[in-house]
């Protein structure tokens, strides 16, 4: 082969290779809403032709917007996956320099809080509430609450200037989990990102869930120390043995509290993400 025909040949081979990798990257659009979606967690308004699919973890979603909101559909379509979302809630991670980091998201979870502070929180967002009203909120103990967070790249909740948070539901069915959110478009540009969002280009979004959360790391760790306690009859003293405290059985590890029975649990609550391009739908 003379050295023409080879050059011929890689370019041949390069002009194979180039649109094959060029196809890896899908963006996905977010259609235009045309008819009012009601965020309840249920499906039955997104027509189904609109889904992508994640066949890694068999999770459906896709996207809506008009000039002020972003609608969010997110479908497990196999329990295997769900893990530990009801604990630790979704986040979507968003970043507009085309790069898979978690900077900036937002972080959609469930929680309980007591009478009192859900009658703050109604006060805070408009509602007004009659005495009568506020009595009968506080004829119960506690509420569950639908809530969200704009989180910086450590998960910690920060302030977003100007703008309140997305709402969600979650709704199950035999066969599904599904999540259904809505944000403002405001929300998807972070504050502290030195390069401000251009609309017009697609952004790198993430969907996070699962794993374990800090309250259940604790809970986790302190049933292993009880665990710990009852296998060594209480004949030892736990505190030096975590230590490292000198003496006899310095060091022992009671079944049940080994660094394995940790990632037994860890594994029990895996957690999952994939990324995304994302092009939000500019009206005319």
């Amino acid at each position: 082969m003379t050295n023409f025909q080879r050059i011929g040949f890689i370019i041949a081979v390069c002009a194979l290779i180039i649109p094959a990798a060029a196809k890896d990257k899908i963006i996905i659009e977010s259609r235009p809403m045309t008819v009012p979606i009601q965020v309840d967690g249920n499906p039955a308004e997104w027509p189904p032709e609109s889904l992508a699919l994640e066949k890694d973890v068999n999770v459906s979603y896709a996207f809506q917007n008009n000039a002020a909101n972003l609608y969010v559909l997110f479908q497990f379509n196999e329990a295997r996956y769900v893990s530990s979302i009801e604990a630790t809630g979704l986040t979507l991670w968003i970043n507009n320099d085309g790069k898979e980091k978690n900077n900036y998201g937002l972080h959609f979870y469930r929680k309980t809080v007591p009478a009192a502070e859900l009658i703050r929180i109604l006060e805070s967002d408009g509602q007004t509430l009659t005495d009568d009203k506020k009595k009968e909120f506080m004829s119960r103990p506690q509420y569950m609450i639908w809530a969200s967070d704009v989180i910086n790249k450590k998960g910690e909740a920060i302030p977003h200037p100007g703008i309140s948070g997305g709402t969600f539901r979650m709704a199950k069915t035999p066969k599904t989990v599904v999540y259904e959110l809505i944000l403002p478009l405001a929300l998807l540009s972070d504050p502290g990102a030195e390069k401000k969002w251009d609309a017009s280009q697609p952004l790198k979004v993430g969907f996070e869930w699962g794993g374990l959360t800090e309250e259940m790391r604790r809970d986790q760790a302190a049933n292993i120390g009880d665990q710990s306690v009852r296998a060594s009859g209480g004949a030892t003293d736990l505190g030096s043995e975590i230590s490292g405290g000198g003496g006899e059985g310095a060091g022992f590890r009671a079944p049940g509290s080994s660094l394995a029975g940790m990632r037994g649990i860890a594994s029990k609550y895996k957690k999952y993400d994939f990324w995304i391009d994302l092009k939000i739908f500019q009206s005319k």
